[in-house]
């Protein structure tokens, strides 16, 4: 991570920082100087994303599950799967083509 921040890949350094947990390997003040260079900005940025990240996919489970509860809405999306007459055991559209001895 400090080879990041030298090189000025802030975004990069940032990601590992806050999803991976990696602290950086370099002396406080050379932190201190990134940070006022720009890290700072990309550490905020990316909590930020992670964040709404973290809204956005809890808000989708709650409306799965509301939709689930809720049921279907037309005649369509309530045989969408039909036990009886799947792929593999759909005898109707062989009828009559059967050999026989």
């Amino acid at each position: 991570m400090g080879h990041l921040m030298d090189r000025g890949l802030y975004k990069q350094a940032a990601y590992s920082y806050v999803l991976e947990g990696v602290l950086p390997n370099l002396p406080s003040e050379l932190v201190e100087h990134h940070m006022a260079n720009g890290f700072k900005e990309a550490l905020v940025a990316v909590a930020t994303e992670r964040d709404r990240r973290a809204q956005a996919r809890m808000l989708q489970t709650g409306w799965n599950a509301l939709d689930t509860l809720m049921g279907p809405t037309t005649s369509q999306e309530e045989e969408a799967y039909n036990g009886f007459r799947d792929e593999l055991t759909d005898y109707s559209k062989y009828k009559g083509n059967w050999f026989s001895m």
